[in-house]
């Protein structure tokens, strides 16, 4: 599991907010991870058979 670094400018903050964005950020980066796996798989999946492809072709 990959956190993305984020820097906030803000240096007086309450300790609730920053732990709301903190948890926030959390949040975002894990349901994001699952959609970018599912759309690797597919890109990855779609270049193995063209690959399959391509050898048929050049086997025939």
């Amino acid at each position: 599991v990959r956190i993305n670094q984020r820097f906030h400018e803000d240096i007086c903050m309450w300790q609730s907010a920053l732990t709301s964005t903190t948890v926030s950020n959390i949040q975002k980066d894990l349901l994001s991870q699952p959609l970018q796996l599912l759309s690797g798989v597919d890109i990855l999946g779609n270049a193995s058979s063209a690959l399959g492809h391509m050898s048929k072709g050049v086997a025939a």
